[in-house]
Formats: structure tokens, C-alpha cells, sequence
């Protein structure tokens, strides 16, 4: 049995009737205001519905390199010159519409898809691929 050192008038909780006690009425605690401002996901929501959007047109590229091995290495070799015209016309040429910039060096290529139309808006999606 727990020995409690002092009396129960000192330490109430350390008294189990009254921890109990069916009689006490439980008391509200106030919390402080949040420091954030209410949720509203509409911003978010509208985000993700553009993303998705780069998502589709990225999956565009990636299927034609897949799937021909001409367009990869027509796009290796035009990137191997530092031919940054033909790499973006390859790249359009998949079905891409959106804003495309590219950077590539001897150990891959960065495309970075852009549907935003406002700089800083919504959304980009970089794509880092290795060769």
C-alpha cells in the first residue's frame, strides 16, 4: 500500500474520495487564443488541383522517354551539344503546354514545369533525372 507523508488536507489529489467524488462539478478551462488564423483548405485545395495538372503533363515526358528510344537519346545528344533550343523543342514536343526550364550537365538533366501565372503562385514540379 502507498504510504503518503502528508495529510490529506495538504495534497487534495493525494485523497481518492475526493478524486472521486460524484458531487464536485468539473471546472472549464479557458485555452488562450490560437496565434494562427482559422483553417480554411480552399487555398490548399486549389493547389492540389494544379499540381495534379503538372503531375499529368510530367507524366507525359516520361512515358515518351520510356517508351522511345529515339526521343531519349535525341534528347541526350541535343543536351551533350548544350543545344538548349533542341532540348526544350524535344520536350514541347512530348504534349507539354506549360512553362518548362532546363538545365542539364554531363550526369543528367533538371526540368522544372511551371504552371503558375503570377510568379510565386501555384505550382511547380522539378523533375531530376539521370543518364
Amino acid at each position: 500500500m502507498y504510504y503518503n507523508p502528508y495529510p490529506h488536507w495538504a495534497n487534495p489529489y493525494s485523497n481518492p474520495l475526493w478524486l472521486y467524488n460524484e458531487h464536485v462539478q468539473p471546472q472549464t478551462v479557458l485555452s488562450p487564443p490560437s496565434p494562427f488564423p482559422s483553417i480554411n483548405t480552399q487555398v490548399l485545395n486549389t493547389s492540389a488541383l494544379r499540381f495534379q495538372d503538372l503531375l499529368k503533363q510530367a507524366d507525359l515526358l516520361a512515358s515518351k522517354i520510356v517508351n522511345s528510344k529515339e526521343f531519349a537519346h535525341e534528347l541526350m545528344e541535343a543536351a551533350q551539344l548544350s543545344n538548349t533550343k533542341k532540348v526544350d523543342e524535344l520536350i514541347v514536343s512530348t504534349g507539354i503546354t506549360l512553362k518548362i526550364k532546363t538545365n542539364f550537365s554531363p550526369t543528367g538533366i533538371r526540368i522544372e514545369l511551371n504552371n503558375d501565372e503570377n510568379p510565386g503562385e501555384c505550382c511547380h514540379l522539378l523533375m531530376t533525372l539521370k543518364w
